[in-house]
């Protein structure tokens, strides 16, 4: 028994032996390991060098070719975490757009002391070329194995590994999270379908750095951020083609890393996403820096820090006309008086393009004579709006005289507030007209009510199957202009007013051949000029068929909407 005993214990210091020398061995390095992602996705870890140290890479990296439209790519790289630069890269490995199929990693790279984040993804590459005809045959139809199939997924990854006591794992998310720490304001790793805004307040001119990763393509802004000046509602910066450069990974990843001068007052960062390509799941190549995908601004010196305070609420100015998050089919309107000249700041963002009638618009009319004195329509300042090339804008600061407005929105019944049909704008918020005035004494009236001394009778807003007529008298002979929209074509008249005097004879009538196109569908007709009738009584009339009429339309409404079917006004 006793020999029996002794063998046991020299097998458990021989395990203990062994296994400490296994352990010790073991510990000579530390190894990081990620990979093994889905299409989309993105694995990710950090590790530090106390020291310069050499670091060994070891992997698999792949770009299959699946169709015209992209293969998949498998790779990962390195960022120096202080710099965000890369500072090693598979795609370097070999010619990435080119080549296909499953390649071995195996690498070191010489680096600085410091902290390190490591990427790992799975995503589509659209960035290749089809070179000729033969290219394009030989892509399309090869039998060679670059197609990806998922028993290859567990074997794609990278390995990381270091000197032990010189490379330390460290959280990746912790480095970004404390250098954001200090910041003005920050959105990072941001999601699908997200609309993110806070608000600071600078005591004093103060220039500030802006680090912003979002989504740009063909000239459109998809996941974008930009600062809004409180004080006078107007955009102060914002992330453009022009101010940018490629991030890396897909064509339409953008950066913007910038010094602005920002004037003292209130400010609001915003940063808006669609609904795909994000931090939560990429659907081409991610960026080079995928953690900082949204906007960070920091304060360029500790001088510039101490200008920054709480955000002041008080420094909001409301408006005095919000037509937003309009949806589908609405017509809006509101009446304001002016007791003298004022100025006025309006945001109006709708549908269409800068050299066509739009769809969704604003526009403001002289309550009195009727006339549109602004409108989006036509307008020199309208401006790509963000998203889909459809959305416009107009940003401007008009001048308006003592008098009584009335301003509009319209919609059609398709690609409005939350129910887009194509790419949101970057301000959906403010899909609609708003409007502003540091001017205390404006009344609000309502429009329905209102009727101006000039007008001597008027059949508006008429709907179908109509035939409505007003008697109306003249003292005297006068000029009289007549407002006349209606429906019609070369043919004939459909929806249409005319004039009878005391002796039921037609003095004036609307017929297609003294009309000009309204705004919308080509079948909109205005009349529009100043007539002269005697003193006399008169009947009015004005007759709509059964179908476009108001807030009934089958196409295209006029401009002036409000005012279909006839007005007469007298003629200063």
């Amino acid at each position: 028994m006793k020999s029996l005993e002794k063998i046991k214990l020299a097998i458990i210091f021989i395990g203990i032996y062994f296994l400490f020398n296994i352990t010790m061995f073991a510990q000579e390095e530390e190894i990081i390991e990620i990979g093994n992602v889905y299409s989309g996705e993105i694995e990710f870890a950090a590790f530090e060098l106390l020291e310069n140290s050499t670091i060994e890479i070891e992997g698999k990296a792949a770009n299959f070719g699946e169709s015209f439209d992209g293969n998949e790519a498998f790779y990962g790289w390195i960022i120096d975490s202080e710099t965000r630069q890369i500072v090693w890269d598979a795609r370097e490995a070999i010619d990435f757009d080119d080549e296909y199929g499953m390649y071995d990693i195996i690498d070191q790279e010489n680096l600085d002391a410091g902290k390190y984040e490591v990427y790992y993804t799975s995503s589509e590459n659209s960035n290749f070329n089809i070179n000729g005809l033969g290219d394009f045959f030989s892509r399309f139809f090869s039998k060679s194995k670059t197609r990806f199939n998922k028993r290859y997924r567990s074997k794609l990854g990278l390995t990381i590994t270091g000197e032990k006591n010189k490379f330390y794992e460290i959280d990746p998310a912790n480095i970004v999270d404390s250098m954001v720490k200090n910041s003005i304001a920050s959105f990072i790793r941001v999601k699908n379908d997200e609309n993110l805004e806070a608000g600071f307040s600078l005591k004093d001119n103060t220039k500030i750095r802006v680090y912003s990763i979002g989504e740009i393509r063909n000239n459109s802004s998809y996941d974008i951020a930009w600062i809004t000046n409180v004080n006078t509602n107007k955009i102060a910066w914002k992330a453009s083609r022009e101010n940018s450069s490629f991030a890396g990974g897909g064509s339409k990843n953008y950066l913007v890393d910038e010094k602005i001068e920002l004037q003292k007052g209130s400010y609001i960062l915003h940063y808006i996403s669609d609904d795909s390509h994000s931090f939560e799941e990429w659907n081409v190549l991610p960026p080079d820096d995928p953690q900082f995908w949204g906007v960070t601004i920091w304060a360029d010196t500790d001088k510039d820090k101490n200008n920054v305070i709480p955000f002041r609420e008080e420094d909001i100015i409301k408006p005095l006309i919000d037509f937003t998050k309009v949806r589908d089919d609405k017509f809006l309107s509101q009446g304001f008086s002016l007791n003298k000249d004022a100025e006025f700041s309006l945001l109006c963002i709708g549908e269409g393009n800068d050299h066509e009638e739009l769809r969704d618009y604003g526009w403001i009319i002289n309550a009195d004579t009727k006339e549109v004195i602004w409108s989006m329509n036509n307008n020199s300042n309208i401006k790509h709006a963000g998203g889909s090339k459809k959305n416009v804008m107009v940003e401007e600061t008009i001048n308006l005289d003592k008098g009584n407005y009335v301003a509009f929105y319209s919609t059609d019944d398709s690609h409005s507030y939350e129910d887009w049909n194509a790419s949101s704008p970057f301000q959906r918020e403010k899909w609609g007209l708003t409007i502003w005035t540091p001017e205390k004494n404006v009344q609000l009236f309502d429009e329905s009510d209102y009727k101006s001394e000039s007008i001597i009778a008027e059949i508006i807003r008429v709907k179908d199957d109509k035939d409505i007529e007003k008697r109306f008298t003249l003292a005297e002979g006068i000029d009289v202009r007549v407002l006349a929209i209606g429906e019609g074509d070369r043919s004939s008249m459909n929806d249409y007013g005319w004039i009878e005097d005391n002796n039921g004879n037609i003095i004036w009538e609307m017929s297609y051949g003294i009309t000009r196109n309204a705004g919308g569908a080509t079948k909109n007709r205005l009349f529009n000029k100043t007539i002269s009738l005697d003193a006399g009584k008169y009947t009015l009339h004005y007759k709509t068929d059964d179908s476009h009429s108001y807030n009934d339309w089958n196409s295209s409404p006029p401009k002036n909407q409000e005012n279909y079917g006839i007005t007469l006004m007298i003629e200063e």
